[in-house]
């Protein structure tokens, strides 16, 4: 294949993509769009959320779902404190495991407000560990948001 028939390979393979483009344009713009997502999740994520998102895009003012603009997302928020949650000492001289869920309700300043526990610990150090490593985290979520948290304290090792 030479030179000119390269090029007239690509302006045709971009005049496709400009028409499909269009085609696509055109057959969205006549539909009714539900720009709504649901998400639910069952272990570790938000509980029972709904997003809804204005399909006026564009149009007149935003409405935002987060009242700051620096909120951050749940899922990740779980998981960033999840992170800096470490096996108790003396849980770990005893091999104490435990799996636990807590559902967590942040307040003003991005503190726990509420803490339900939803699945207890087997043992209470692992309890008194996550209650103290909560009071003192700050997430990045918007006041009212409901986290469930799920921690499993296992002992990963081959001895």
């Amino acid at each position: 294949m030479n030179q000119g028939q390269g090029v007239a390979v690509s302006f045709l393979l971009h005049i496709l993509m400009v028409i499909s483009y269009l085609s696509f344009y055109k057959y969205c713009s006549g539909r009714q769009v539900d720009d709504s997502v649901h998400l639910s999740f069952q272990y570790g994520g938000v509980p029972q959320t709904r997003l809804s998102f204005s399909s006026q895009t564009g149009k007149g003012e935003s409405k935002s779902l987060s009242s700051s603009s620096n909120a951050g997302n749940p899922l990740e928020e779980v998981e960033r404190f999840k992170n800096e949650i470490h096996y108790p000492a003396e849980a770990l001289e005893q091999r104490l495991e435990s799996q636990c869920k807590w559902e967590v309700t942040i307040g003003p300043e991005g503190k726990a407000a509420q803490v339900k526990t939803v699945e207890p610990c087997r043992y209470p150090i692992f309890e008194k560990h996550f209650r103290k490593a909560l009071s003192q985290w700050q997430f990045h979520l918007e006041s009212g948001t409901t986290l469930l948290i799920p921690i499993s304290f296992r002992i990963d090792s081959n001895d």
